[in-house]
């Protein structure tokens, strides 16, 4: 986890009072997993002085691959005599998490390759892209250490009323951000892509789509 970006910029207006621009990214990257190399014959069974070349080999690995990155900005000016900040800001956020297992059956004397790929857990359901953006004004205590977008005085930003475009069936649940984006794996091999776009709460698409584990065979 690491800032990628942190700009603070301060400086007095017309009429005196304090105004603030401030913007931070953060970034966190994980990856995690597992390979198994099997060969025939073993190469862990041959003694020091000999190693042969496989007949066949096969590879098996399990990843889990996470992106998240959230990016903060905002502008605000301070009235000194109530101690009262007045923002304007927005929040942007992404997460793109790759649940991955991927296997490779090698056959040297026949030349021949095959490749499989397919989710990491078939029977748990995983979200594969998020991605939203929350506008907002708030004014907040200078004293006060809440978070601005979490304080009493939030309002999110509308400007619009919300449209509906849909392919499908759609959740009766509206999503205040202004975008946001779902991408999600579902149990049994299929795979479900919910994709919500809000573009200041204009319209909501919703698209669906079946996955299939994906096995290659080269000869």
């Amino acid at each position: 986890m690491y800032n990628s970006y942190v700009v603070n910029i301060g400086f007095p207006t017309a009429m005196g009072l304090p105004f603030q621009f401030s913007y931070k990214k953060t970034n966190l990257i994980s990856v995690g997993g597992e390979m198994k190399l099997k060969t025939h014959p073993n190469v862990a069974d041959v003694n020091e002085h000999q190693v042969p070349v496989p007949n066949s080999a096969n590879v098996t690995v399990e990843a889990q691959l996470l992106y998240a990155g959230k990016a903060q900005s905002k502008i605000s000016f301070i009235t000194p005599y109530n101690q009262q900040r007045y923002i304007a800001g927005t929040n942007r956020y992404m997460q793109v998490n790759i649940p991955i297992k991927a296997a490779a059956d090698i056959d040297v004397q026949n030349n021949q390759v095959a490749f499989k790929l397919e989710p990491l857990n078939k029977n748990k359901e995983e979200k594969l892209l998020i991605a939203t953006q929350h506008p907002y004004t708030t004014i907040q205590n200078i004293l006060n250490l809440i978070p601005a977008e979490k304080g009493q005085n939030t309002k999110d930003i509308n400007v619009r009323k919300t449209k509906e475009v849909s392919t499908e069936n759609t959740s009766n649940q509206h999503n205040q951000y202004s975008l946001f984006v779902c991408l999600h794996v579902k149990p049994n091999n299929e795979t479900s892509t919910q994709s919500f776009f809000q573009i200041e709460d204009i319209f909501k698409l919703n698209i669906m789509f079946k996955f299939e584990p994906l096995s290659i065979e080269k000869k």
